[in-house]
């Protein structure tokens, strides 16, 4: 089949297209997805650069239609037009067809095209899992305050919608530091939107919030004077997630008079270990349901062509000034 591949792990040039890669063949709990889009991560490229082993084929977000299912699937039937987030362990979506464990799979939101539904499952379940499984969401009680970095970035913009819809008792104010950035950050709900390169203490009181329950770091933890200013807004019996590991060895003890948690969210950690996998393709479940309900909007915001633009499409990935999500189109 046609698959762009990773030829030795590396800079964007050593992708190639081919046209033998093998079909993949469905395990037993297998479907088999005949591609039709791909969202854009920054897990493309850095799978692409051998930081999580070598890879053959990378692209994780997937939509599409199962073509074929192994022997003790019960999820899915050929047809079925669904979405996931992949499995960092297997080969990925820049591909004619992909194979994933079923229960990492949901049925594609019928309102959304294959592009639009493409740009939700990694980051979504992302944050939705630092939501209910690390700060608990569900239980929180308002006035509880939510504070998202990169609000128009991929998991930002859609942090700030799952947080409006699955919990309302929360507040939220997003970062954001463009105009352009501001506006979308707006339009996917958020309450306030700051600019994080001032002072978010300051800015926070100036829309009346003197601290944080809870703070989704969706940029990361950079160094010790960007956790020291997370700790610092962060109420007491607070909660931090970050997103990615932290890019310089931390003292922790500021956390410790507030008795905060901080937190590291890997969606790839359930397919990794194998650990309750089936409640991701049930997170994907309850988000398309509602999607379909107008609750919720794709973050999609530009589509390009698998075979041709894959090498732009992790460029622009990498730049870091994507507002939203890069969707591939397998055309």
């Amino acid at each position: 089949m046609k698959a762009v591949k990773v030829t030795t792990p590396g800079p964007v040039d050593v992708l190639q297209v081919v046209d033998d890669f093998p079909v993949p063949q469905p395990r037993e709990h297998d479907v088999v997805v005949d591609v039709k889009a791909i969202g854009v991560n920054p897990i493309d490229y850095k799978a692409r650069d051998g930081e999580y082993g070598p890879k053959e084929i990378v692209g994780y977000d997937v939509a599409g239609i199962v073509s074929a299912v192994g022997s003790a699937v019960t999820r899915f039937k050929v047809g079925d037009e669904v979405y996931a987030a992949g499995d960092i362990n297997r080969p990925g979506s820049y591909a004619e067809k992909t194979a994933l464990d079923e229960r990492v799979v949901a049925l594609k939101p019928k309102r959304l095209s294959f592009a639009e539904a493409a740009a939700l499952p990694l980051t979504a379940l992302t944050a939705f899992e630092a939501y209910e499984e690390q700060f608990h969401l569900q239980d929180a009680k308002a006035p509880a305050t939510l504070l998202v970095f990169a609000g128009a970035g991929g998991v930002g913009s859609i942090a700030i919608q799952l947080a409006k819809v699955f919990f309302p008792a929360v507040t939220v104010v997003a970062t954001a530091s463009r105009p352009e950035t501001v506006e979308f950050a707006r339009k996917q709900g958020a309450d306030h939107v700051i600019s994080h390169r001032g002072s978010i203490k300051e800015q926070s009181a100036a829309v009346g919030i003197a601290g944080y329950d809870y703070i989704l770091a969706t940029v990361g933890i950079d160094d010790q004077a960007h956790f020291d200013s997370l700790v610092d807004v962060l109420n007491p019996f607070g909660h931090i997630s970050s997103i990615l590991p932290p890019g310089t060895p931390l003292q922790l003890g500021a956390l410790f008079i507030k008795r905060a948690s901080l937190h590291f969210e890997l969606m790839f950690s359930r397919s990794w270990t194998g650990i309750g996998i089936e409640r991701q393709g049930d997170i994907l479940t309850r988000i398309a349901e509602k999607v379909d309900q107008g609750l919720i909007h794709s973050t999609l915001t530009s589509t390009l062509n698998l075979w041709k633009d894959h090498k732009e499409a992790q460029e622009q990935q990498a730049s870091g000034t994507v507002i939203g999500k890069i969707v591939l189109l397998n055309e």
